[in-house]
């Protein structure tokens, strides 16, 4: 899904979750201002705090490009270095 503005997302998962932004602000760490700003588009949310709700609320990122592919063959950290 590719997406300009995450907030009607992050709003839908955590309403469809039955969670209230206190609710989520104890789940995610993130204030609960944060998580308004957020969901109504603010553009200086800060990515650490929009993963945090991402995370909290069971999504993930994903990151598509031309040199994506090169980069995980040739710089990305392998997972065996973190065993």
């Amino acid at each position: 899904m590719c997406i300009d503005d995450p907030g009607p997302l992050l709003r839908y998962h955590r309403e469809r979750a039955s969670l209230s932004r206190r609710a989520l602000s104890a789940l995610s760490g993130v204030s609960e201002t944060a998580i308004y700003d957020a969901e109504h588009g603010k553009p200086t949310v800060r990515l650490d705090t929009l993963l945090a709700l991402l995370k909290a609320l069971n999504l993930s990122l994903h990151v598509e490009g031309p040199l994506v592919a090169e980069y995980e063959r040739t710089l990305a950290p392998s997972d065996d270095a973190h065993a």
